[in-house]
């Protein structure tokens, strides 16, 4: 009987130089400060400016217009009928409208000149996330996850600050959806964020058990210990089987985790993982995500665990590094960290930038088709390249900004909301060695039949090689890979 092996890589490149070569600040504070609560009571909303959002009776919607009315919706839900419109105030299942772009910073400013008052320490203003505490059903009341619609209405977001540090689940909204129902959030645009939170933190939400699609979001996310995405933390399949689904997003998201009390992972620019069915289609992704402490674990590019995820399909990320700075590292990788034993048939028509640092051990798990596809920064800028490849809808939803050969793709309704082309110059510029294994990472063959293992490096003006070493071996623990072979000039 003929024995499978399977075999995996790991490059070791010597290079020769050639002429080139936010966290909330820490403070003391009484333990009924704001600074210490993870929700704020209704009058201490009300102190800061919070207005009731106004209800519609004839549409059955309320109306958000102005960043005080957004500012109502955080924290716990008001299930009440404080003014006699027939309707609770903001009740966990309802439909809210956005109906004019708002600009956050005024208020954002407003809250930290208070905050900063009450523990004698310059503090940023934030809010707490819209249902900050997540029970599983509506029938949670007022500490309920969001069951309800966000329509965006292609409107804009700017300049939102959010915090929560006592317990996980942080960005605009905590939870939209959870085990036993779901909710919605499409249209809608968040520019310029800032998400610091304990864990499972993201610009749109901490975790979602439902359907988004049409969701531009920019800024940067923080994590104290575990779990950061630019657009969420989680995208999950709720106990009653619904499949949460993310669907044509774009994000430009700088991701840190600081792995404090020995946490660490997981992360990635469009979610931190993937689980039990959640579906990502049609993303394109830029940035960088970095993680500290020890023992990074499951960081991807678009996901870091894909952990039992139904499909990962036409998404493009073009990070400008994925590292680790702890002495550990496992399940890092391009597109996904943890394949969680998928075999790649939900994973299609992904493609990640060739220049992409990377640093940590790639899954052991990973499938033996190949995950992706390497684009260069010329093709990562090019129309033809998305019009020929992404799979986009380029005649309703897509449409492309700039030089047909210097440009990028943006969701249709938000072509004037913001301008990426400095974050992906920088993202797109090489800065030193890249080293990457060549997809598939891994393979099998027969017993004494031969192995292609492939690696490539891609250097900076001024930079040249003057050796490489493959390493190889059939262990899973890459850290027992012995055996090695000279690589030539072309990466063979």
């Amino acid at each position: 009987m003929k024995r499978f092996a399977r075999f995996g890589s790991i490059i070791c490149i010597t290079v020769l130089l050639m002429g080139l070569f936010g966290g909330v600040p820490a403070a003391r504070a009484d333990e009924d400060a704001l600074i210490t609560l993870d929700t704020w009571s209704l009058d201490a909303l009300k102190d800061m400016g919070a207005e009731l959002p106004t209800w519609h009776a004839d549409g059955g919607y309320y109306e958000i217009s102005t960043p005080e009315q957004l500012l109502y919706l955080s924290g716990v839900w008001k299930p009440e009928d404080t003014n006699g419109d027939g309707a609770p105030d903001a009740p966990c299942n309802g439909k809210y409208v956005l109906t004019a772009d708002l600009d956050m910073k005024p208020l954002m400013d407003k809250i930290g000149a208070v905050i900063s008052k009450e523990i004698s320490t310059e503090t940023p203003g934030y809010m707490p996330p819209i249902a900050a505490n997540a029970d599983e059903g509506e029938d949670g009341g007022v500490n309920c996850a969001f069951f309800g619609e966000f329509d965006g209405q292609n409107h804009v977001i700017r300049n939102l600050r959010v915090r929560k540090t006592g317990y996980k689940y942080c960005g605009l909204f905590g939870n939209i959806g959870h085990d036993y129902g779901t909710g919605s959030a499409h249209d809608l645009a968040i520019l310029d964020a800032e998400i610091y939170g304990l864990s499972s933190c993201g610009i749109l939400a901490g975790s979602l058990f439902c359907d988004v699609w049409n969701i531009v979001c920019t800024g940067k996310v923080t994590a104290e210990q575990k779990n950061a995405g630019g657009l969420t933390a989680k995208i999950k399949r709720n106990e009653n089987g619904y499949l949460g689904t993310a669907r044509n997003c774009v994000i430009a998201a700088e991701i840190l985790v600081l792995g404090l009390e020995g946490e660490n992972g997981a992360a990635g620019l469009v979610a931190a993982s993937c689980s039990k069915g959640g579906q990502i289609y049609n993303c394109f992704a830029t940035g960088s995500i970095v993680v500290e402490g020890e023992d990074a674990d499951t960081v991807g590019g678009i996901v870091g665990n894909l952990k039992g995820g139904l499909a990962i399909d036409n998404c493009v990320m073009l990070a400008s590094e994925i590292t680790a700075k702890g002495p550990g590292t496992q399940n890092f990788g391009l597109l996904l960290g943890s394949f969680a034993g998928d075999t790649g048939s939900h994973i299609q028509n992904n493609y990640v930038w060739e220049g992409t640092r990377l640093s940590g051990k790639p899954a052991s798990d990973h499938p033996e088709s190949a995950a992706y596809t390497e684009i260069t920064a010329l093709g990562a800028r090019s129309k033809a390249f998305y019009l020929e490849n992404s799979g986009w809808d380029f005649e309703k939803e897509w449409t492309w900004a700039g030089d047909e050969t210097n440009g990028y793709p943006m969701l249709a309704a938000f072509i004037d909301a913001l301008d990426l082309t400095d974050i992906l110059d920088r993202s797109l510029t090489v800065t030193g060695p890249v080293l990457h294994g060549s997809e598939p990472l891994t393979n099998s063959v027969y017993a004494g039949e031969t192995a292609l293992i492939r690696g490539s490096v891609l250097l900076p003006e001024g930079m040249s090689i003057t050796g490489g070493k493959l390493f190889y071996g059939t262990a899973k623990d890459r850290e027992e890979f012995t055996d090695s072979v000279e690589m030539t000039a072309d990466g063979r």
